[in-house]
């Protein structure tokens, strides 16, 4: 009998990956849910919508998770500027995005993006390489 391989190591049983030293109470299954709140996971025990997932504890959770603070938290908007180019074409904002992980019918992976500051004129030119991004700089200043 060969035994079992996982990733080319080999596993002496099945059971053995899934061993834990931590208690599955309620807070443990917050945090392997990605932070999903307690709520639905107390839903997803009692009506039993997770095979395998069982509570070992009946602790009751931790009313601070602090990565869910921080994962609500927001920051201030940026006070506006009262600093604008007056002459146009003097600053331009510019981003380059790609490339997709499909390339349109047309062959285009990339786009970049201008943006004047003095005059906010928006512009959005398609690219097939990155190397094709001054050439669009140049007719977005045209």
């Amino acid at each position: 009998m060969i035994p079992p391989t996982l990733n080319g190591f080999t596993v002496a049983s099945e059971a053995a990956c899934a061993v834990s030293t931590l208690l599955a109470d309620l807070s443990f299954w917050h945090r392997r849910f990605t932070h999903h709140n307690y709520a639905d996971v107390k839903k997803m025990v009692e009506h039993k919508l997770v095979t395998g997932l069982v509570l070992d504890s009946d602790n009751k959770p931790d009313l601070i998770c602090e990565p869910c603070i921080a994962g609500k938290m927001s920051a201030n908007p940026f006070p506006p500027s009262a600093n604008y180019n007056c002459s146009p074409l003097a600053l331009v904002h510019s981003d380059l995005h790609g490339p997709l992980p499909v390339a349109t019918h047309q062959g285009y992976k990339y786009w970049i993006t201008f943006i004047d500051d003095s005059t906010r004129f928006r512009s959005i030119h398609l690219l097939k390489s990155k190397s094709q991004a001054f050439e669009a700089f140049k007719d977005y200043k045209a």
